[in-house]
């Protein structure tokens, strides 16, 4: 069962106006949705998104039970720049939560964890080309480097960059168990056992794969051309490279913003685990 990440702060920092305008810009499995909708009133909507279509039919069904709710199958920058042209319309709060739901962690067809062996598409969006298996088994050195440095450390893309290449040579990296045995050979099983290790890995590849660094960079810049005075904007990021975009973009951009920054709490973690990378941040609109 999905867990939503950090939902009492989400809740108590929207400030919830029962009559207001919010948007839920990654559903999900919608466990955010729902608790923001039990304050809203009927004049209340809520605009959920979500490009992977799994949770955008999740959302569907929840629109076509409660009218309070229209949900789009967009990615969120494409959402903000939509809005932004048209100018008509300003929300009284944005949540976005950067993680995956166990509805994709869980897919056998995406491969975006390590805990069963699946297929390496890695797409939250299906009509989307590239897949992770495309990419990996035909990307040369440089390319491979870019990826492994999105952290911030060549010295060990060019090393991982290296080890993938004489690897390719006489494998086909295919599942999610390949994966693992490439850097078993590559760093021995001390790194292979290494929960943290291997997540930044599959991090970094999804990151890469849905070129979410240029998608939340968009969707930074514009988001604050569709709140409102006194908007609020949440967002729950889980990787170092979240945080340094949007300290990056808000701390030095729009450093007039009010700004809150929590981790998870110790209460939370006693029965969401999986929340344990979670940072939640919020803005609010002056």
């Amino acid at each position: 069962m999905h867990i939503p990440v950090m939902l009492h702060e989400v809740i108590s920092f929207l400030d919830l106006k029962s009559d207001g305008l919010y948007i839920d810009a990654t559903f999900g499995a919608g466990g955010h949705s729902k608790e923001i909708l039990r304050y809203l009133n009927n004049n209340g909507k809520l605009i959920v998104l979500d490009k992977n279509f799994i949770s955008y039919n999740l959302a569907k069904k929840l629109s076509h039970i409660d009218k309070r709710v229209n949900a789009f199958n967009l990615s969120f920058d494409h959402f903000v720049l939509i809005n932004k042209k048209m100018n008509t319309v300003l929300y009284d709060g944005v949540v976005v939560d950067l993680g995956l739901s166990s509805l994709q962690y869980d897919s056998l067809n995406l491969g975006f964890g390590f805990k069963y062996n699946s297929f390496l598409d890695m797409r939250l969006n299906s009509s989307q080309n590239i897949r992770v298996i495309d990419w990996l088994n035909f990307a040369n050195y440089f390319d491979l480097v870019e990826v492994f440095s999105y952290f911030g450390d060549y010295k060990f893309a060019d090393y991982v960059a290296i080890k993938i290449l004489k690897f390719k040579k006489n494998n086909f990296i295919k599942t999610t168990y390949d994966l693992h045995m490439l850097f078993i050979k590559t760093f021995g099983k001390v790194c292979y056992n290494s929960e943290k290790f291997l997540s930044k890995i599959f991090i970094l590849l999804r990151i890469f794969i849905n070129n979410d660094v240029l998608l939340f960079k968009i969707f930074l810049y514009n988001i604050f051309n569709i709140l409102n005075t006194n908007g609020v904007l949440i967002l729950i990021s889980f990787n170092s490279l979240e945080n340094k975009i949007i300290k990056k973009i808000f701390i030095n951009k729009f450093f007039d913003k009010k700004y809150f920054d929590f981790k998870t709490s110790f209460e939370e973690l006693d029965f969401n685990f999986s929340s344990k990378s979670a940072n939640i941040k919020i803005f609010k609109k002056k």
